[in-house]
């Protein structure tokens, strides 16, 4: 007697499928977030937006001669620009995908998902790029030698707390404000922020934290947690979305940026009659001679510019975590 068994029968035992589709794990986005400053009362439409910024006086400590008029001062004012273009992605399904596809109720509005996603993360990266791109750079400094470019950052170059410091500093010289909680914005790849939390030595993130564990005070909640929190005058956002730049540094070490902002650092314009301050999930229907060819998009038409270079610092550094080949 025959004993029917998976092996024999194969048109009955098939692999099963989960419809449930699940994504690919994403970051949080966050550059977008600190373009605070926008245009309020622009003249017309048009491809670039201008923004003027008056410069005050200089100070006036000469006292008055009491029979001589004064000089009058000069006004003078500097100007911020945002160019706006043109940005968009689209993905396209044929009708025979959708009727044979096992998921293919759920199809297009998957497709529409990835290019919402893909919509929210390449705005984001414009954002980042124009912060990136900021002239005010300085070099961790944890190494022997201190590199001067960012062809000589080294391996032991690694972010410290007197790297933040020094630049903290600067935003302070520099009378840039800080954000409503009282804090710059820092923005570091896990790499660094894991060189950053294990510096050794007095006055560290790692003594301040521990430090308040000993005293048993809520303070400790980033050490035991493993986040950043607020240190140097810094609320810091761990992101994977930080600048790595492999190779770039000496004998192909990979070099990380760091940024430290203060208000008004990034300006974002855009067409309010077009597409609005973020980009638009378009779907298009069938337009071919058979309607076969479904299609769903995003679009923007809108830029991002440095508002105030003086609110942007950036650190370029090395990371024990690097690949550094």
């Amino acid at each position: 007697m025959a004993t029917n068994t998976t092996a024999n029968q194969t048109a009955h035992v098939k692999a099963a499928y989960d419809q449930a589709i699940f994504m690919a794990l994403r970051p949080h986005l966050h550059f977008d977030q600190v373009a605070d400053v926008e245009p309020t009362m622009q003249t017309q439409p048009g491809t670039s937006v201008t923004f003027t910024i008056n410069s005050d006086l200089a100070v006036a400590t000469t006292p008055l001669d009491e029979s001589t008029d004064v000089d009058p001062a000069t006004l003078s004012s500097t100007t911020a620009s945002v160019t706006i273009v043109e940005y968009g992605n689209a993905a396209e399904a044929t009708e025979k995908l959708l009727g044979v596809a096992f998921d293919a109720p759920p199809f297009d509005k998957g497709a529409a998902e990835r290019i919402g996603w893909n919509a929210g993360v390449s705005q984001d990266s414009i954002a980042a790029g124009v912060l990136y791109g900021g002239s005010n750079v300085t070099y961790g400094t944890g190494g022997t030698t201190d590199p001067t470019s960012t062809a000589t950052i080294q391996t032991d170059d690694i972010l410290t707390a007197h790297d933040v410091r020094i630049v903290v500093a600067q935003l302070y010289t520099a009378s840039v404000p800080t954000w409503m909680d009282g804090y710059y914005r820092g923005f570091i790849h896990p790499h660094v922020a894991l060189d950053y939390r294990e510096e050794t030595g007095a006055g560290n993130w790692r003594s301040f934290q521990e430090a308040f564990a000993a005293a048993g005070t809520e303070g400790a909640t980033p050490l035991i947690k493993g986040f950043l929190g607020e240190y140097e005058g810094v609320a810091w956002v761990q992101t994977p979305r930080a600048q790595l730049v492999a190779d770039a540094g000496s004998d192909a070490v990979d070099q990380y940026g760091t940024l430290v902002i203060g208000r008004q650092a990034l300006a974002k314009a855009y067409s309010k009659s077009v597409s609005g301050p973020h980009p638009q999930v378009r779907i298009r229907p069938p337009v071919d001679r058979l309607l076969r060819f479904h299609s769903v998009g995003w679009y923007w038409l809108g830029g991002y510019g440095r508002f105030r270079e003086e609110s942007i610092r950036r650190i370029e550094s090395s990371s024990s975590l690097g690949t550094n080949v």
